[in-house]
């Protein structure tokens, strides 16, 4: 199992080859020392959210959130979300998730959740799958937008202003069903 200290150290370490290559920009969107770490990588093709958290199990394990941004600001529809439910047999890893969020609109990607206990300090090929996965979230997510942006309109991610924002709160969502504005 790895530890919250290993798991930010292998991010910290796959954010800096991808940044450093030129691959990514890569920034650190929270403190590594709060409750979640999590970074966001940009290229013109892709933007993506890394995020790792404990397990709301209580346990000391931790998971890891890698969620491609879409679109945001897409008027609810449907028919969106039906496209996005039937396409979700075309995703290898992981699938697409859509969120309607405060003002309304709607926010959708594709993500993808790991337990860290797949992943190992002493093994280089965790390295290289979560940097695998990192691009596919990124590129799928992208590929699906451009796809559905012209039939149900919103805009793309592309690490404009607020883009970090904006996917965080999809990802991290409101308050369960039947807890709201409690």
């Amino acid at each position: 199992m790895v530890s919250n200290q290993e798991l930010t150290g292998i991010l910290r370490a796959i954010g800096d080859k991808f940044d450093s290559a030129g691959e990514y920009k890569v920034n650190l969107f929270f403190d590594e020392t709060g409750p979640f770490y999590t970074q966001i990588y940009m290229n013109p093709s892709a933007f993506v959210c890394v995020r790792a958290c404990e397990m709301p199990d209580g346990s000391s394990r931790m998971w890891l959130e890698i969620a491609g941004g879409g679109a945001h600001s897409t008027p609810p529809d449907g028919r969106l979300f039906q496209h996005l439910l039937t396409r979700s047999l075309d995703f290898d890893w992981g699938g697409p998730f859509a969120r309607i969020v405060g003002d309304g609109s709607v926010t959708y990607g594709s993500r993808l959740t790991l337990p860290s206990d797949i992943l190992s300090t002493a093994n280089r090929a965790s390295f290289s799958f979560v940097m695998g996965m990192i691009d596919v979230m990124g590129q799928v997510s992208r590929v699906l937008a451009q796809e559905l942006v012209p039939h149900f309109g919103g805009q793309l991610f592309s690490g404009g202003e607020k883009d970090d924002v904006r996917l965080l709160a999809a990802l991290v969502g409101p308050t369960a069903m039947g807890q709201a504005g409690s």
